[in-house]
């Protein structure tokens, strides 16, 4: 099984190569997701990771077709199949980094979080070096705490730095005026989890390469959300105001969610329960821009502490 893994992934993720392949089917096939179950054509995995405030999202990651097996309805079935299982293992919510913005909308996906794709040329920097253990707090320090991953922290560093390590991947800091201003992994041709003082890093290597420092609604999709629970989905959104509607909610994958709720705050917290009848209607992935058009909850934006 894992060496029919290991080529479904080489073969949606050429780029990758053969060793990060390897090692990501190793480390996560615990969490492996196939279909059909017979003979394997499509491979995705539902793996927990561990949000901002404790508790754990689901995490689709690596899903991949073999190009023979394309364009049959394999992917789509997967996809079904890691929603259902993701939410009968009691998860709130799913996300994921698509590759293609529009792509897992058809599945009841929503946008939180977007990127822009840079171009980076030439080398402005004094100096590009190894990372050593002693620049971890250093690196910590160019994380903008209020941005995506709160937890990017000391042991999340050193942890990337072992795993990237493992599969060939280098991690490098870039020097500027004797200051560590950037902190980047090469993968064979391209950059990655690109961290930077603000606009530092606008030139490094002639590389392409892509920032977390993402402005909201501008760019291609970096993280897309998949709600499985609506009442432990709703424990993540902050109302703004207190507040009581009845809303018709469709949802063609996960059916536990389809039906008229209704859906309150105290202004601290929001709640929902069945009801006979409803107000408005909204499609699973409206969900949250319903409410925030409605001025009813502040900006969602997902937590979570590691990509991998």
């Amino acid at each position: 099984m894992l060496n029919i893994l290991q080529q479904i992934y080489i073969d949606g993720f050429e780029e990758d190569g053969v060793s990060y392949a390897e090692y990501f089917c190793n480390q996560n096939k615990e969490n492996v997701v196939v279909f059909p179950q017979a003979k394997p054509v499509s491979a995705g995995y539902v793996i927990p990771r561990k949000l901002s405030n404790g508790q754990e999202c689901a995490y689709f990651s690596a899903i991949a077709t073999l190009k023979s097996e394309r364009g049959k309805g394999n992917a789509s079935s997967l996809i079904n199949q890691m929603l259902k299982k993701a939410q009968s293992e009691g998860f709130p919510f799913a996300v994921l980094s698509p590759f293609d913005s529009n792509f897992y909308l058809r599945y009841g996906f929503f946008t939180t979080q977007y990127y822009i794709v840079e171009n980076i040329i030439g080398n402005e920097f004094a100096e590009i070096l190894p990372v050593t253990d002693s620049d971890i707090s250093k690196i910590e320090l160019l994380f903008n705490p209020s941005a995506i991953r709160l937890a990017f922290n000391k042991d999340y560093v050193s942890k990337l730095i072992s795993e990237t390590s493992q599969y060939g991947a280098k991690p490098f800091k870039a020097i500027k005026n004797g200051e560590v201003v950037a902190f980047f992994v090469k993968e064979n041709k391209k950059l990655s989890r690109v961290v930077q003082k603000e606009n530092a890093l606008s030139k490094i290597l002639s590389l392409n390469g892509y920032s977390y420092k993402r402005p909201a609604l501008c760019g291609e999709a970096f993280i897309q959300v998949r709600i499985l629970s609506l009442p432990g989905f709703l424990a993540f959104i902050k109302p703004i105001k207190q507040f009581s509607i009845t809303v018709k909610i469709n949802d063609s994958i996960l059916t536990d969610n389809t039906g008229c709720w209704n859906i309150s705050s105290d202004g601290v917290n929001i709640k929902a329960a069945k009801c006979n009848n409803s107000d408005y209607v909204v499609d699973i992935d409206n969900l949250v821009d319903f409410f925030e058009k409605n001025n009813l909850i502040q900006p969602f934006t997902t937590q979570f502490i590691d990509e991998y």
